[in-house]
């Protein structure tokens, strides 16, 4: 077959994967109960079908994972290319500190787990294994995959499709154990939900044309050029400017490091992490273009259609791209490091709720929990479910406390040079332990943080008494709805 079909029916492939799953999430009751995304259940009708289980259809692996790989990126860039709108209060900030304190919580017992294994029963593991936890869960597929793809060529086989692997217990966990720990808070109002939220919500079609809302502006005519072309022409031309800053970072520490091993890991990571630099750049884009007075150019409808789709393409993507043999290589080890991770989140959101004394616990709950398993449009279909018009300021906060988090969480990403730089060490296990010592303290500190900035954020009731947080979540339950 000619080489310039590939790519074609690649996407034929994700897009009749979406179309299927949209179909079954309209007939099935348990998809519409558990409101299981349609990107992650395309993923896992790919995975079923593709060479390693039945063989259905050809999939890629390399190059879907390629596919998750830009999108990630691209994702990133129309988000960050759309204006900016005020949001604030400490609810957010709140929100955002919770965020970054699931975050290195969960780097930090990757971590810990990890550096067990190595010293106890698995010592050629790479130490970087423990960081898909945050990767996968926190970050989501695109992040766990260009990471893991940075550290194969430093010796770690088959990284990237195991941050991908990672990425989909996390989705299971939001999806399975999300929804029920959202049903088992609204425990006395679960018939409620059942009977008021919209089939259209449930079934993920709208079928009244006048309920359809509008996907964006017309910001050019369209004799000159359309629209939407614009617009995606505008997040390329970021991207390419992103690709050749990269390009200059690389040169630039090919001839200021002089140890090749240092310099490559170096390489690895800033191509890695390019999802950062796309973001950066991206912001910074807008920010010549508002002060050159062409805001009228940028439309939020049109930009945040492109990093939506994007983002469901990278989900089907990165799902279908798992290895089923790199799976069952670390399968122990998979099982045991998602399942603490997946606990301790539980048990953070749990203590967000209960113990922050934020207004409409339940709903933050849920918002919390989805967006620290998998990505921030898990956390809104979580918080969706007892939200479901978004009438709650859980989900507004959840979107500005992603923006404040991301910041705060690229040192834990970096942290992951301490273990990178071990391995060629003559004593890798000071490394290790500062690596994982900074974790620990960074996590206490943002924790400690987030409790300063929380205080006297309770809910109170009656004089001398503080109100039940079920009352509570109930409450703002059924006003949502």
């Amino acid at each position: 077959m000619d080489a310039s079909w590939e790519f074609i029916l690649d996407l034929c492939l994700l897009s009749a994967a979406l179309l299927l799953a949209t179909f079954l999430r309209t007939r099935i009751k348990w998809l519409q109960t558990f409101f299981v995304p349609n990107n992650i259940v395309a993923g896992f009708l790919l995975l079923a079908a593709g060479s390693e289980i039945s063989g259905i259809v050809p999939i890629a692996g390399d190059r879907f994972g390629g596919y998750v790989y830009h999108l990630l990126a691209l994702t990133f860039i129309a988000m960050a290319l759309r204006p900016a709108k005020s949001g604030g209060g400490r609810p957010m900030v709140v929100t955002g500190l919770i965020l970054t304190t699931g975050y290195a919580l969960q780097a930090f017992l990757g971590c810990l787990i990890c550096f067990a294994a190595i010293a106890w029963f698995q010592p050629d593991l790479f130490p970087t294994f423990g960081y898909f936890l945050v990767l996968g869960f926190g970050q989501g597929p695109g992040q766990a995959y260009a990471m893991g793809k940075s550290w194969e060529p430093l010796g770690f086989e088959g990284a990237g499709s195991l941050g991908l692997t990672f990425a989909a217990v996390g989705y299971l966990w939001a999806c399975l154990i999300g929804v029920g720990l959202v049903y088992w808070q609204t425990r006395g109002a679960r018939r409620l939900l059942a009977e008021r939220l919209p089939e259209d919500e449930r079934r993920g079609v709208i079928r009244d044309p006048a309920l359809q809302p509008e996907a964006g502006r017309q910001v050019t005519t369209p004799s000159a050029i359309d629209s939407m072309t614009f617009q995606l022409a505008l997040v390329g031309l970021v991207y390419l400017a992103t690709f050749a800053l990269l390009k200059g970072f690389e040169s630039l520490l090919q001839s200021a490091i002089a140890l090749p091993a240092a310099a490559d890991q170096a390489k690895s990571t800033i191509w890695g992490l390019h999802f950062i630099f796309a973001t950066i750049m991206a912001i910074s884009f807008r920010k010549a273009i508002l002060r050159l007075g062409w805001s009228h150019l940028l439309d939020n409808g049109s930009l945040t259609r492109i990093s939506g789709a994007a983002l469901d393409f990278m989900v089907v993507a990165s799902i279908a791209a798992i290895s089923i043999g790199i799976f069952r290589q670390y399968l122990a080890l998979i099982l045991i490091t998602t399942t603490v991770g997946g606990l301790a989140t539980v048990g953070l959101a749990l203590h967000t709720m209960h113990f922050f004394g934020l207004d409409h616990p339940i709903e933050r709950m849920a918002a919390i929990f989805g967006t620290l398993t998998g990505t921030l449009s898990t956390g809104l279909t979580l918080s969706r479910i007892v939200d479901p018009q978004f009438k709650t300021p859980a989900s507004s906060d959840l979107v500005f406390g992603c923006g404040l988090a991301f910041p705060l969480s690229i040192p834990v990403l970096l942290s992951v040079m301490g273990p990178l730089m071990g391995r060629t060490q003559a004593s890798p296990v000071t490394y290790f332990g500062a690596g994982l010592a900074f974790l620990g303290v960074y996590t206490l500190a943002v924790y400690m943080i987030l409790r300063w900035s929380a205080r006297d954020m309770r809910v109170a009731g009656a004089p001398g008494e503080e109100k039940s947080i079920q009352a509570i979540g109930k409450s703002s339950f059924e006003k949502a709805l």
